[in-house]
């Protein structure tokens, strides 16, 4: 009989523990998501396309404080060059999709990695998070340089083959080069450069004619007279360079490709995920210390959600891959 009481006793035993296993699994999912489950629990990785120095870097060093702020966690910041963005680009779209690495990037340089040089990766593919900056394109040249304006270099470079270093074959200011140079029925030697950084070193040390790159590259050596810019390529002049002609100014009727950095994930990054991204990035363009910070390093602020920014990358997608053939003809060397 004792025997039985006790193989009795083990039994409800057995059961009771099993009953508390379940009920403890039950009220463990019923609980809200602990802290290790919120995100962001962990620093995030910011993939940078091209070289410290770079507009791009700039870029993403002028927020990186305020997305601390408003985030709660750490931002690292990783420069991954090479192939002209491509690169970062073929990583961060095999990353895990939980909004801890995130890349930024330029576009249409990023439609143009695609589509020209068949990038392995898929624009439209990224989850689009936030576009915080826009660009412009200028043509500079050493301060000491003998062009003294853009009419004196169009005179002087004709019959010549100028060198023109631009930051990668293909980028938007290459293309925008090449868009000038043959409207203007000039010929020019181009050497492409791992960002604009190494394009205006090159132009500063004597080894090319003059650059072709992004104003956010140039910004220090504008700021220390070692470079000079003889035109910028936009619609509007640049208020942050106001003295500049644009190509209206100069009588060029000739259309060129802007440029905008946004910030995208893997593909299927969660919404609520991308909520806490884009709040972070939205609060950061509206905070006083930000939109100071970035006119002192002479960033140009054009805030875009992630709708917009979505909207605007498929445009510019679709204006890439229409003018497909015609770009890939612009990019054989002229006879």
């Amino acid at each position: 009989m004792k025997k039985g009481r006790k193989r009795t006793k083990d039994g409800r035993r057995a059961i009771f523990m099993g009953l508390s296993a379940v009920l403890t699994v039950v009220v463990a999912l019923a609980l809200p998501a602990s802290g290790a489950d919120k995100f962001p629990s962990n620093p995030v990785k910011l993939v940078i396309t091209h070289a410290a120095g770079t507009s791009n870097d700039v870029e993403a060093r002028t927020v990186q404080p305020f997305l601390q702020k408003y985030l709660g966690v750490p931002i690292v910041i990783e420069n991954m060059v090479g192939t002209g963005g491509r690169k970062s680009r073929e990583f961060v779209i095999k990353e895990k999709p939980d909004g801890y690495t995130l890349l930024s990037t330029g576009m249409p340089s990023c439609q143009i990695g695609e589509i020209l040089f068949k990038g392995r990766y898929q624009t439209l593919s990224f989850t689009h998070i936030y576009s915080l900056f826009s660009e412009s394109t200028a043509l500079l040249v050493k301060s000491d340089s003998p062009f003294k304006d853009m009419a004196d270099f169009v005179e002087k470079a004709k019959g010549k083959t100028l060198s023109c270093a631009v930051p990668g074959v293909g980028s938007t200011a290459h293309l925008n080069g090449m868009i000038l140079t043959r409207y203007l029925k000039l010929t020019a030697k181009w050497v492409p450069y791992d960002g604009g950084t190494q394009a205006l070193t090159a132009m500063a040390g004597g080894h090319v004619d003059y650059v072709i790159c992004d104003t956010g590259s140039a910004t220090a050596m504008l700021q220390g007279k070692v470079a000079r810019p003889l035109m910028i390529f936009e619609d509007k002049r640049d208020p942050r360079y106001p003295d500049v002609p644009i190509q209206k100014d100069l009588g060029y009727n000739v259309d060129t490709i802007p440029s905008l950095r946004g910030v995208v994930g893997p593909p299927n990054v969660p919404a609520d995920v991308v909520k806490i991204l884009e709040s972070a990035y939205a609060k950061s363009a509206q905070d006083k210390e930000f939109l100071a910070f970035a006119a002192k390093s002479k960033v140009k602020v054009t805030p875009r959600d992630s709708k917009e920014f979505s909207a605007v990358s498929k445009s510019i997608y679709d204006e890439i891959k229409g003018e497909e053939d015609r770009l890939n003809a612009m990019m054989k060397p002229a006879k």
